[in-house]
């Protein structure tokens, strides 16, 4: 199954939408405790169907968080660190498959990056 790419244009047209979902990852989060967290920043709540970390205290946190992260990724985003508000754009450059990158906070989408080099081989679009 072919994923979605975008253009930059379509890309900064979901950060409003971004925003808004990220801060409320950010106010749930601060409810949590730091082995939920952790569970998170191990994208174990993105990958699985959140039944198993329901159990503790924070399950109506997880439920929701698992929701927002579901939401992003079926927007055709990839979720990189749903607490930091990482995520990336699939993107075509030069005919070749990178990602835009984005980390709120940021006012704009001006990085990508192979899959390969990840946040840390960020370039300037």
């Amino acid at each position: 199954m072919e994923h979605k790419r975008f253009t930059v244009q379509e890309a900064r047209a979901e950060l409003p939408w971004l925003r808004i979902q990220i801060e409320r990852v950010q106010e749930l989060a601060g409810r949590l405790s730091q082995n939920e967290l952790q569970a998170i920043a191990q994208q174990k709540l993105a990958a699985s169907n959140g039944h198993g970390l329901q159990r503790n205290s924070g399950a109506a946190e997880l439920a929701e968080l698992h929701e927002i992260a579901r939401a992003i990724q079926n927007r055709g985003i990839q979720v990189k660190d749903l607490v930091r508000g990482l995520v990336d754009f699939p993107h075509l450059r030069a005919g070749r498959e990178v990602l835009l990158c984005w980390l709120y906070g940021e006012d704009d989408i001006t990085w990508w990056h192979t899959e390969d080099d990840g946040f840390n081989g960020r370039q300037p679009l």
